[in-house]
């Protein structure tokens, strides 16, 4: 994916300058997979997606990564 995960440079930006074929696909797949299932990436973090409508914006989850 080109960054670890929760970098916070210009180079976490899903759309970023410079990356490779292969990292920019990469990324690319994933904004597209997660559209599919309502998720919207925020495009200065590449990890980083909302579910759009969120079914409640009051509450933040806290769910364990593995």
């Amino acid at each position: 994916m080109g960054t670890g995960f929760d970098l916070f440079g210009p180079a976490a930006h899903t759309d970023a300058p410079g990356l490779t074929p292969e990292i920019r696909g990469n990324r690319q797949r994933l904004v597209q997979a997660m559209a599919a299932q309502g998720f919207v990436n925020y495009p200065l973090e590449w990890w980083h997606f909302s579910l759009r409508p969120e079914p409640d914006p009051q509450t933040a989850y806290d769910v364990p990564v593995r």
